[in-house]
């Protein structure tokens, strides 16, 4: 849902693996999400926003595989 980081925490990995994604299909000559017709960087953009927030409130699940 809209700002659900605000109430839920968030998983910094979910957010990492979508912003792949979206650089993927920019860099394979798409420009617009066909799911939701929006420019792939602007999905890109706002998933670094919403990680920066979530970990100023405290909402972030940093769960980044750690090296032995």
């Amino acid at each position: 849902g809209v700002a659900n980081w605000l109430t839920n925490k968030v998983e910094l990995m979910t957010y990492l693996g979508a912003m792949r994604r979206h650089i993927d299909a920019v860099m394979s000559g798409e420009d617009l999400d066909p799911e939701s017709g929006a420019h792939h960087l602007g999905h890109v953009a706002a998933g670094c926003a919403i990680v920066i927030d979530a970990a100023e409130h405290g909402q972030l699940i940093d769960n980044r595989p750690r090296k032995p």
